[in-house]
């Protein structure tokens, strides 16, 4: 298997955790097997990890005081991340 070290961990946190070494089995698996881009999922991480409490506490703070944009956010939660120039993520594949 290749492995992709573009979101390796610093060496002083100590060694992997088991839950890391078997995601990173995972991807690797995924990848491997075509079921997912090695791209797709580092864009994926990469989105993850630009996220902050404060996208959150935007949302529900315009829910709070404005009961239209909660029923839009509890309709349809990405919708209501976009119109408050957040990124709404990716949709789910049903």
């Amino acid at each position: 298997m290749s492995h992709d070290h573009s979101h390796a961990r610093d060496h002083d946190e100590g060694p992997p955790s088991e839950y890391e070494i078997m995601s990173r089995a995972m991807q690797e698996l995924l990848v491997e097997k075509g079921v997912v881009r090695r791209e797709d999922v580092r864009q994926g991480i990469d989105w993850l990890v630009s996220r902050s409490p404060g996208d959150g506490a935007r949302l529900v703070a315009r829910a709070w005081v404005d009961p239209e944009f909660k029923a839009r956010l509890l309709a349809d939660a990405r919708a209501a991340a976009i119109e408050l120039g957040l990124e709404g993520g990716r949709r789910r594949r049903d």
